[in-house]
């Protein structure tokens, strides 16, 4: 019915644009709509809805980089702030596709610093919420469908969830397994 309605261009800028709980919510929704109709999974795959959830579902990840030396004279502050530019870096190169339908392309961030600050302040339960609900739509959108599927692997995604698989337990972990398989 949403669909029908042309609500998936609005699912996605919800999911894009909304505070973390009602993200949670968003791609809690994506995921229902996708288990259950094979055109809306396409149509949300088309919006960009997977790359969308794939910055949602790596945000504020940080992996161990060999290529960040710790010296005796750096503080923890200096190496947390390498990390930080990394997934700045990091998150401007999976923001910066050209033809994105939620106007993500050219550069431009997804969050503002504000934004960015507000959801590195939520607390780590809500945090992992939304990485696992993002994680089960994620899964939704692969299961069956080829392009969604060539979109993951587009947006690196895979290296995030193998990553994921290495470090997490529970529910994450399998829905990082699902989607992989």
């Amino acid at each position: 019915m949403i669909a029908m309605e042309l609500g998936v261009p609005i699912i996605a800028l919800v999911l894009a644009k909304s505070p973390m709980k009602v993200q949670i919510l968003a791609a809690n929704l994506v995921a229902t709509m996708a288990e259950h109709n094979e055109d809306v999974q396409e149509d949300l795959g088309r919006e960009n809805v997977i790359r969308t959830l794939g910055i949602l579902f790596s945000f504020g990840t940080i992996f161990y980089d060999p290529k960040i030396k710790v010296t005796s004279r750096q503080s923890v502050h200096s190496v947390v702030q390498i990390s930080r530019d990394d997934e700045r870096k990091r998150l401007l190169s999976l923001n910066s596709e050209p033809g994105s339908g939620l106007g993500l392309g050219s550069g431009s961030t997804l969050w503002s610093d504000l934004e960015r600050e507000e959801r590195e302040n939520e607390r780590p339960e809500t945090k992992l919420t939304l990485k696992i609900n993002c994680d089960k739509a994620l899964w939704k959108l692969a299961r069956g469908s080829v392009p969604n599927c060539r979109r993951i692997t587009e947006t690196k995604l895979l290296f995030f969830l193998a990553k994921l698989i290495e470090r997490e337990e529970g529910e994450l972990m399998i829905n990082c397994l699902m989607i992989i398989m």
